[in-house]
């Protein structure tokens, strides 16, 4: 995904970037006053790190197991996208940041089984593509 945003927003791998490092990790730069309430898209990690659910719930045991479900994801996230990577590295623009973090919830979203809704044939659907996709010899 990040390969898919240095070409898409034209990244020039030897130009500064424009993205601060506390935009990557906090969100935007403006006072609260000033930001769009209704943005849709995460602004930062930490932002996005919290729109990532699993279990809905406020009660003790719902909150435990989201940390649960979401540690090791934020983890890989956290070290994939710290803000020394995205700008030296990478190179990323703020707008190619953005589209970045949306990119990631939306996929984060559709990968989501709900119960009751057959998941085992989505799991059995995605796994079968996956490994297509990696050029296996099983042939699915």
């Amino acid at each position: 995904m990040i390969w898919n945003a240095q070409k898409i927003f034209h990244i020039n791998s030897r130009l500064p970037s424009d993205l601060h490092p506390v935009k990557v990790v906090e969100g935007p730069l403006w006072p609260p006053s000033v930001a769009p309430r209704d943005r849709a898209v995460p602004s930062g990690v930490k932002e996005l790190s919290r729109k990532l659910v699993i279990v809905n719930g406020e009660d003790p045991l719902s909150r435990q197991a989201q940390e649960n479900a979401t540690l090791l994801f934020n983890i890989h996230l956290r070290s994939t996208l710290c803000s020394r990577r995205m700008v030296e590295e990478f190179r990323l623009s703020g707008e190619a940041f953005d589209w970045l973090l949306g990119e990631i919830e939306s996929k984060f979203n559709q990968a989501i089984v709900r119960t009751g809704s057959g998941g085992f044939g989505v799991v059995l659907g995605g796994l079968g593509s996956f490994l297509g996709g990696l050029g296996s010899p099983l042939g699915f």
